[in-house]
């Protein structure tokens, strides 16, 4: 995996690191995935859900981890509630989710990314 230098900012934001799946654990899932991942920043609880869902019908690794995203996705959306911040973390938050899961190198959430809620 080629890292450039917004991987590496990314990479030094403590408890942030990227997970294994691979480019065909990606094409398992198809369409799937890249709504999901769209999902898990405009509607982080449905994303969850859904991703639960497959994921029991499937046993895919990579559902938990974005059911797992959408979970904390949900969570820190609270901190939009503090305005500018809030707003901003999460709106950063989301960049990583999306450019993270689509450039396939998974990044966990930064600060709370090691923290499996949903375990996969």
């Amino acid at each position: 995996m080629q890292l450039n230098g917004f991987d590496n900012f990314i990479l030094k934001i403590p408890n942030t690191a990227t997970n294994v799946f691979t480019e065909k654990d990606k094409e398992d899932l198809g369409a799937w995935f890249y709504i999901l991942t769209i999902a898990n920043y405009i509607f982080p609880l449905i994303s969850m859900i859904v991703a639960l869902i497959l994921r029991k019908k499937s046993g895919s690794a990579l559902l938990g981890y974005l059911a797992n995203q959408g979970l904390w996705m949900f969570i820190l959306a609270f901190l939009s509630a503090i305005p500018a911040i809030g707003s901003l973390v999460v709106l950063f938050l989301g960049v990583i989710v999306i450019y993270g899961n689509f450039t396939d190198k998974f990044f966990d959430l930064p600060l709370v990314g090691k923290i499996k809620l949903i375990k996969y």
